[in-house]
């Protein structure tokens, strides 16, 4: 017997969003972040320089390397794609690298949309059906639920940065995304197909050559368990009607047809469930071959998983408490494609995550499960939770947005005094730099806020999306103050151009730095802003200076009658933990006092932070 339903939607309650502000939510999230700012540390800016040296035929493009560190992640895809891109863009290789990544975000906006409307579309998501009609149509139903889903992903909190960043993991939550939208087409008789498990396999392949092979094959493995479950129901339902058929039969044995059928569909089932378990099974083994040392690391101490735990509680925000409610309403239906499907996904993202040590990063592959999840919250949301989120969303955001509005002011006039103090001791260098451009985008995005807040909180109205317009629209509001009036002193605090300009200056043209314990994203920042000319291998050529990271670890190399002489120290802003030490070389032969480099004697230094 068929439970009813949580859901409930009115037909006046189904309508779909407009096309319009469809379109304009999704360009005003994605463009800022990829257009007009510098690389940003730490992955940001090390996948850039991988990207350009393959680009430019300075690396291999199967183990890409720079100045012989090789990549932090091993994901071939999307350097593939980004260094491409540079080749035929060469003129403008930071937005030409962005191009693939700006394609990814999109495309998990996309297969996020896709995914909720094709969930929303199975017999067991439906709302229940009222005694005299008026209920919601189920493609109408579907688009609605489509709409809140889109309108979840982009009010998570986590999504911004990361999602906006030249990294892999914007590439695998795509595929994520894909595959969420591929398993929900197979549990829909009517879209499964043979194509549709291609398809699938296909996100498999970009998933696992984006850095993740073995979260890859734990999909492959559920997926091969969803055709498993899908031909079981088929031979219950199928033997059920054979028994119906044999009890009426008639002179003539109508179930032959049927019987063939039924081992076509078994054969079909069969065969997928074949190719999916094979090219799990392929991934794993291409995991252990190729992908990079998987050695688990799970928290062990109580800070640990706290950590963690506030982790997953912002991140996901507000995802998470909309999942949470999704999952209570609907727990008599959670055996039910609509709920299991993310459900599953959300799982095995979350436990790869918490396997790994990019946490942060890795939680993005959740989102657009997490973002199902939350959209079939909204047919069963009351109207005082509604008011809540939509009240909610009204004081945080609008905080948020009034505060990024008096910094900006107070770089610019020095009014209110205490926000331009704090600007000026955090970043000291920083010279604020006015355009009118920027600031007509800020002031037009949050005049649309106003309008926004006025037409949720003035109307009423009954569509299942509207409780996520507010979380949505103010989301993206934030992100966007940001990257057009705060964007010269991100770029200020979170690049490494500052820095790179003024090293450059104390070196000598036409000469090379070694820079033996500098990391990846630290040695590709100062190479490609400065640019100074960085060498690691003492041997390939001579360098008359060396830059430090941290001058106590005693890397010093040279010819052995080469000392060094303390130059200058730099540090990004006042990050004392991330400083650099300039040294000079002196012949031994020529030197009149001990070398320096030793003791570092503060009459010999030349402080520029």
């Amino acid at each position: 017997m068929r439970r009813p339903t949580p859901a409930i939607a009115t037909h006046a309650s189904a309508q779909p969003m407009p096309k319009w502000l469809f379109i304009v939510l999704c360009l005003a999230y994605v463009i800022p972040g990829y257009l007009g700012r510098d690389a940003w540390k730490s992955a940001d800016i090390a996948a850039f320089g991988v990207m350009q040296a393959m680009a430019q035929g300075h690396t291999d493009w199967w183990t890409p390397a720079v100045l012989g560190m090789p990549a932090s992640t091993i994901a071939w895809l999307p350097y593939w794609l980004g260094a491409l891109c540079m080749a035929a863009l060469p003129h403008t290789p930071e937005l030409a690298s962005r191009l693939p990544y700006a394609a990814a975000l999109l495309l998990t906006l996309y297969y996020t949309w896709k995914s909720v409307y094709h969930l929303a579309s199975l017999r067991a998501a439906q709302p229940v059906a009222f005694a005299f009609g008026g209920q919601a149509e189920t493609t109408a139903y579907a688009r609605a639920l489509a709409d809140a889903g889109l309108l979840a992903i982009l009010a998570c909190l986590g999504l911004a940065q990361i999602s906006h960043e030249t990294s892999p993991h914007v590439f695998q939550a795509a595929a994520m995304a894909a595959l969420l939208y591929t398993s929900a087409q197979i549990a829909d008789p009517t879209r499964r197909s043979v194509a549709v498990a291609i398809g699938g396999w296909a996100g498999l392949g970009v998933l696992a050559l984006s850095g993740q092979p073995m979260l890859a094959a734990a999909v492959a493995c559920l997926q091969a368990a969803q055709y498993i479950g899908i031909h079981r129901r088929h031979t219950t339902v199928g033997a059920a009607s054979d028994a119906r058929t044999l009890a009426h039969r008639s002179p003539s044995p109508p179930g032959t047809n049927t019987r063939a059928a039924s081992h076509r569909t078994w054969s079909i089932h069969a065969s997928l469930w074949a190719g999916s378990m094979l090219v799990g099974l392929g991934l794993f083994l291409f995991a252990l071959t190729h992908g990079p040392i998987w050695q688990p690391q799970i928290a062990e101490t109580a800070s640990e998983w706290w950590s963690l735990l506030k982790l997953l509680t912002w991140f996901t925000w507000p995802l998470w408490p909309l999942a949470c409610w999704t999952l209570w309403r609907w727990r008599q239906h959670v055996h039910q494609p609509h709920l299991l499907l993310p459900l599953a996904l959300v799982a095995a993202t979350l436990l790869n995550s918490m396997m790994q040590a990019e946490s942060n990063r890795l939680l993005l592959l959740s989102l657009p499960a997490l973002s199902a999840l939350a959209a079939l919250s909204m047919p069963t949301l009351g109207r005082s939770v509604g008011a809540l989120i939509d009240w909610f969303s009204v004081l945080f955001f609008s905080a948020c947005a009034v505060v990024i509005w008096v910094v900006w002011i107070a770089m610019h006039t020095g009014v209110p005094a205490t926000p331009a103090a704090n600007v000026a001791k955090l970043a000291p260098d920083f010279l604020p730099t006015f355009s009118l451009f920027t600031l007509v985008v800020a002031a037009v995005a949050t005049v649309a806020w106003c309008l926004g807040i006025a037409w949720r909180i003035g109307r009423h109205p009954p569509y299942l999306w509207k409780s996520l317009l507010l979380p949505a629209g103010g989301s993206v509001l934030c992100w966007l103050l940001l990257m057009t009036l705060w964007l010269p002193l991100l770029d200020h605090g979170r690049s490494y151009r500052t820095l790179a300009e003024r090293l450059s200056t104390h070196l000598d043209a036409g000469q090379c730095a070694y820079a033996p314990d500098l990391s990846l994203a630290q040695s590709i920042g100062l190479m490609h802003y400065g640019p100074v000319d960085l060498e690691r291998d003492q041997t390939r050529r001579h360098c008359a200076y060396l830059i430090l990271h941290d001058p106590s670890n005693g890397a010093r190399p040279g010819h052995p009658d080469t000392a060094w002489l303390l130059k200058a120290r730099f540090n990004r802003l006042n990050e004392r933990q991330e400083g650099f030490v300039l040294f000079a070389e002196i012949k031994k032969a020529e030197q009149a006092l001990p070398d320096p480099a030793a003791t570092l004697e503060p009459d010999l230094l030349e402080t520029t932070d």
